[in-house]
């Protein structure tokens, strides 16, 4: 796994965050990955992910947003609204934070 040390996005109260935006959060603050480990993991191309992220691709496929969801844990509904999103991400974040500081890896289910 990556060392991502540095948070590149953060969720600001009262703005849209676009879906690029919290599948960069999910991925370097809560699994802590590099976009290929996560393409691996969701098995979706790295150059389409990296589009995403960057907001090229602003409504991606159904498919992509069940695969992220799928690998987060999460639903659909939670990557797509706002207020759910920052709930489950703060939750999550807080977790991965524990497990940090405590010498442990975030665990991604088997799928």
């Amino acid at each position: 796994m990556k060392n991502n040390s540095k948070n590149i996005r953060s969720i600001q109260p009262g703005t849209k965050t676009t879906i690029g935006d919290k599948v960069a959060m999910a991925r370097l603050n809560i699994l802590n990955m590099s976009q290929t480990e996560f393409a691996k993991l969701v098995k979706i191309n790295p150059v389409y992910i990296s589009r995403i992220e960057a907001n090229k691709i602003v409504h991606p496929t159904v498919f992509f947003v069940a695969a992220i969801a799928f690998a987060l844990d999460c639903t659909v509904d939670t990557l797509l609204d706002d207020d759910k999103f920052e709930a489950w991400y703060s939750e999550k974040r807080d977790e991965a934070d524990r497990a940090r500081l405590s010498g442990s890896s975030t665990t991604i289910k088997n799928h």
